[in-house]
């Protein structure tokens, strides 16, 4: 079962600020790092290649990538941890 996410993003990135309102309508732990203030994080996301954000990881046993907001719908979608009308209902406050 997932016990945490970790959202990299930076503000003003309206994926991000989705991201984290669905992992907090789908009442999963979530940590937010901005990655314009964390230096280590931003590395870390540049060591593996990735450009954009978000990058959502989940944390088990170690970190593993997820993706970016539409990867994030499918794995909790595929989990039965969202449905639908979350998601559309997003989509309308943005």
């Amino acid at each position: 079962m997932l016990t945490e996410m970790v959202v990299y993003g930076r503000p003003g990135c309206n994926y991000c600020i989705q991201a984290i309102e669905l992992l907090k309508d789908a009442k999963i732990n979530y940590k937010y790092v901005n990655v314009w203030e964390d230096t280590n994080a931003k590395q870390f996301l540049v060591n593996q290649g990735l450009k954009t954000v978000p990058q959502i990881f989940v944390t088990e046993d170690k970190e593993t990538r997820i993706g970016g907001f539409e990867e994030l719908v499918i794995h909790l979608e595929d989990r039965g941890l969202i449905d639908v009308n979350i998601i559309t209902r997003l989509h309308l406050h943005h």
